[in-house]
C-alpha cells in the first residue's frame, strides 16, 4: 500500500451522510445536520465549500470549518434555489 501526503486538503460532502477532510495525513469527519423538511438540495455543496472556506481561512481550523459548511448547506436545504 502506497500512503501520500499532501501540503493541502481534500474535502468531500457526502449529503446526509456527513462531510469528510484530509489534511496532512489526518481524517475528519463531520455529520450532516438534521432538518425538518428538505426542500431542495441546490447548492448544498457550493454553500458548504463556500463556508469551509471562508472558516478556514479565518480560523484554519478544519473541524470548525466543516461544522460551518454543515450549517450553510443545512440551511439552504428549508427553500428553493441555492441563495436567498
Amino acid at each position: 500500500m502506497v500512503s501520500y501526503s499532501y501540503d493541502t486538503i481534500f474535502v468531500a460532502t457526502l449529503g446526509k451522510d456527513g462531510s469528510m477532510a484530509y489534511k496532512n495525513g489526518t481524517e475528519f469527519f463531520c455529520e450532516a445536520k438534521k432538518v425538518c423538511e428538505v426542500i431542495d438540495t441546490t447548492g448544498c455543496g457550493d454553500l458548504y465549500q463556500g463556508a469551509f472556506i471562508a472558516e478556514y481561512i479565518v480560523s484554519f481550523d478544519v473541524k470548525k470549518a466543516m461544522e460551518k459548511g454543515t450549517e450553510a448547506a443545512a440551511k439552504t436545504l428549508s427553500f428553493v434555489g441555492a441563495l436567498r
